[in-house]
C-alpha cells in the first residue's frame, strides 16, 4: 500500500468522523503506517499512535479476531439494497434505529458457538 493512499484515508476518515482527542491508533508496523507523512497526520489530530511489537503477530490477534466477528455477522451472509445500508447499520447514530433482523448475527454465528 502506497504511503500516499493511507494518508489520504486517514485524514479523510478524520474529516468525515471528527474522532475525540486521545484517542489510540493501533496498526501493525507497515511501512505506510510509520511513515512520517502518516504519523503527522495522526499527531495533527491529536491522535496517539501505537504499534505493534518487532515480530510478535500476537500484538494485533484480540482486534483481528474481533473484526472478523463484526465483518462475519454485518457483512457476510447479507444482502444490502443499497451501498448506504452497511454505513447506516455500523453507525452510531442508527444503530437503535435498525431493526433487529439488521444487527442480530447470523445464526451460525453466536460467540458461543465460535468461543466455546
Amino acid at each position: 500500500m502506497q504511503v500516499e493512499l493511507a494518508s489520504a484515508a486517514l485524514t479523510m476518515a478524520i474529516n468525515q468522523q471528527r474522532p475525540q482527542t486521545e484517542l489510540i491508533h493501533h496498526s501493525d508496523r507497515g511501512v505506510q503506517y510509520a511513515s512520517h507523512a502518516y504519523r503527522n497526520v495522526l499527531t495533527g489530530a491529536g491522535i496517539m499512535a501505537s504499534m505493534s511489537r518487532k515480530a510478535d503477530c500476537y500484538d494485533n490477534a484480540p482486534m483481528e479476531s474481533f473484526f472478523h466477528a463484526l465483518k462475519t455477522a454485518l457483512v457476510h451472509h447479507r444482502d444490502y439494497n443499497t451501498r448506504a445500508r452497511p454505513s447506516a447499520i455500523s453507525s452510531p447514530s442508527s444503530r437503535a434505529s435498525t431493526t433487529e433482523q439488521d444487527s442480530s448475527p447470523p445464526s451460525d454465528m453466536s460467540p458461543r458457538s465460535k468461543w466455546s
